[in-house]
């Protein structure tokens, strides 16, 4: 009986052994599972913290590489903008500037000539684009081999779809200035002109502005508000005041119209180009094309020798 009592609890005993034993095995594996999931976990955070670091930098890179630059030139970048002059009057405009990693800049000595550029009345609108288009100078002066050359700044505003950069008919051809307060866009650029020169290192001395068709009636204008600002102005198929002739006789002018002309009537260039040789200019001239209409950009832009003139001029 004692023997049987002794066996059973030597029996019992070893159960017990092994049931702790097992429990503790368990335990061991269990910690250790959670121990790697605890380091599974970690390494999961580590990776998104990392994922989510190198997300916010390239983000961050994103923004300090494009910058607003729309432009892959090495040689200038472009920038959509939107002016508000003191009115509230808001005016789309492109700015066009030297890479200064290209065009090292020492602000006390390297400044650039300025171009701005009145598009016509097919390019209004709001997109801060079409103003760019081919019909313009634009393509001509950032041809990297041009621009290489003659490294500006470039200001080119968009006119609203309901304006007009002077409100006169264009059918009508010349206009009187004193009857013709200056347009809100018209106003708009020009305090914009102002406002890049203040900012930007803007050659004062070689400041040029050029338009066609609606561009070109701006041109006239603004060459006269006031008449000491432009170095040279380059202008198709526009019209202007020639009553005002004698206060702009002295800036060089390059002029352009389709002698077929039924949209603005070849007589706004006529009349403004024999009111500048009555008022004595000596540094004007004009070319009428015989068998072209109103689209003459393409041929007056491609002038030879015409842009470089128009930067070979100052004050």
């Amino acid at each position: 009986m004692k023997r049987h009592f002794r066996s059973h609890h030597l029996f019992l005993l070893m159960i017990s052994i092994l049931l702790l034993l097992s429990l503790t095995s368990c335990a061991v594996t269990n910690s250790e599972n959670q121990s790697g999931h605890a380091k599974g976990n970690s390494s999961a955070t580590d990776n998104n913290a990392s994922t989510s670091s190198e997300n916010t930098e390239t983000s961050e890179s994103t923004t300090e590489t494009d910058d607003g630059n729309f432009s892959t030139s090495p040689l200038y970048s472009k920038y959509r903008l939107t002016y508000t002059d003191a009115t509230g009057y808001s005016l789309p405009y492109c700015l066009y500037l030297p890479k200064k990693e290209v065009f090292p800049e020492d602000s006390e000595k390297t400044s650039y000539p300025l171009v701005l550029f009145l598009h016509g009345a097919g390019e209004r609108g709001t997109d801060n684009e079409l103003q760019n288009n081919d019909t313009g100078i634009v393509p001509r002066l950032t041809d990297e081999t041009f621009y290489a050359a003659h490294p500006c700044i470039l200001v080119v505003p968009q006119c609203p779809a309901d304006a007009q950069w002077v409100n006169t008919p264009w059918t009508k051809g010349s206009y009187f200035v004193e009857e013709t307060p200056i347009s809100p866009a018209l106003s708009a650029a020009s305090e914009l002109l102002d406002d890049i020169c203040a900012q930007y290192p803007a050659d004062t001395s070689r400041l040029y502005i050029t338009g066609v068709s609606m561009g070109g009636y701006g041109a006239w204008d603004l060459l006269l508000r006031p008449p000491d600002l432009f170095a040279g102005a380059i202008i198709l198929c526009g019209a202007g005041d020639p009553s005002q002739a004698a206060a702009i006789a002295h800036i060089p002018l390059r002029l352009f119209h389709g002698a077929k002309d039924t949209e603005v009537p070849v007589s706004g260039s006529r009349e403004m180009y024999q009111a500048l040789l009555d008022a004595g200019a000596n540094d004007v001239q004009y070319q009428e094309y015989p068998d072209i209409g109103h689209w003459i950009w393409l041929n007056a832009w491609d002038e030879p020798g015409l842009l470089d003139w128009l930067f070979s001029v100052s004050k």
